[in-house]
């Protein structure tokens, strides 16, 4: 788990090149059930605190540039609720720790998340306009509104219970992983269809394999641009 999380801290960190918000406070919750060593990842400026949610020491961090891991081991999965408070935290990485629930309404600032291999069943992007890289594979999503992030270029999705997308409103996507997951032809051809034709430096994927989608017209995207494996 170590080598796939500080890869994807490698990957995105780019994407902390974006201005930081000077001032700016936060909070996000994590409702877990999770035994063993969870890793939290964070990245940012100033400083930020964890409550592991066990009765144990709030903790400090200082945050630096790239995307750093912070651990804490829990001796059972009693659910518990994690509380992650700081100004500018930009990147936040909480991958596989029984999150049930993760609320980042009242943060503004992010601009890298990742919270793939949960049990997330709804995820509120509304106050995340500043995100560029989206991770939320293999969870048990099934609606996705991303319409507020205009700048969103990354989207990993991949292994939820999603049926329907637009993303009209995104003007900026360059690669978009969609497979495995719920979409019959229609509403596959429908998002097909809200793909942007903009065209980006570097191309544009679109991975929409493996949907109840047999027969869905995979050359709508094509002659946006795209290039995609269906």
């Amino acid at each position: 788990m170590k080598k796939k999380f500080f890869l994807f801290a490698l990957f995105t960190s780019v994407a902390l090149f974006a201005a930081t918000p000077v001032g700016a406070s936060g909070q996000v919750t994590l409702n877990i059930q999770y035994a063993g060593k969870a890793i939290i990842g964070l990245s940012g400026t100033g400083q930020a605190t964890i409550d592991w949610g066990d009765g144990t020491r709030v903790e400090t961090y200082t945050l630096q540039f790239a995307i750093t891991p912070f651990s804490h081991n829990y001796s059972n999965a009693t659910p518990r609720t994690v509380t992650i408070t700081g100004e500018n935290i930009r990147g936040l990485v909480c991958q596989n720790m029984g999150i049930t629930n993760l609320d980042v309404t009242k943060i503004t600032t992010l601009s890298v998340l990742d919270c793939s291999r949960n049990k997330i069943t709804s995820l509120n992007l509304g106050n995340n306009t500043d995100l560029r890289h989206l991770t939320c594979s293999d969870n048990l999503l099934t609606t996705f509104d991303v319409s507020q992030i205009e700048w969103l270029g990354h989207i990993r999705c991949s292994n939820n219970q999603i049926t329907n997308l637009n993303v009209s409103k995104n003007r900026a996507i360059k690669s978009f992983f969609i497979d495995n997951n719920k979409l019959n032809r229609n509403e596959m051809e429908n998002f097909l269809r809200s793909l942007h034709a903009n065209v980006p430096n570097g191309g544009k994927v679109v991975d929409i394999s493996n949907n109840p989608a047999a027969g869905a017209n995979a050359g709508i995207a094509r002659d946006s641009g795209w290039s995609v494996t269906n």
